[in-house]
């Protein structure tokens, strides 16, 4: 898959969420149900953590929506809130992460993860659950 990208040769992350016809975030907003949610929330985790050392981040992201989905009530729609809040957050930790990528002098498409990155940073908006 390719990824649309800045000038600065990072991914232009805020078109892969939010383009209206093929946006992450549009993508899973269109979900009826809480567990179809879930499902667009767990594809998004298994597209955006690819990397050889990325199973640990897959399986966090995965078992936290898991654990939203099996404690939540028809009637209550505030775990649907919590997976659309987490995909924005990862959304944003992803375009946070680009420009600490930049600032450190990369560039050329290559987005290789700094020592300093966080990618379970997003689930922190999950701890008050």
């Amino acid at each position: 898959m390719s990824w649309p990208h800045q000038d600065d040769g990072t991914v232009d992350w805020e078109t892969v969420f939010e383009d209206e016809d093929t946006g992450l975030t549009k993508f899973a907003e269109r979900a009826r149900t809480t567990a179809a949610l879930a499902r667009c929330a767990h594809i998004i985790v298994q597209s955006l953590f690819i990397r050889d050392e990325d199973p640990p981040f897959r399986d966090a992201y995965n078992a936290a929506i898991d654990e939203l989905v099996e404690t939540d009530d028809p009637d209550d729609n505030q775990n649907r809130d919590k997976i659309l809040k987490l995909i924005h957050e990862i959304k944003l930790n992803r375009i946070e992460r680009a420009g600490v990528y930049i600032e450190n002098g990369g560039a050329d498409g290559d987005e290789r993860r700094l020592p300093e990155d966080t990618p379970l940073k997003p689930l922190d908006t999950l701890k008050d659950r």
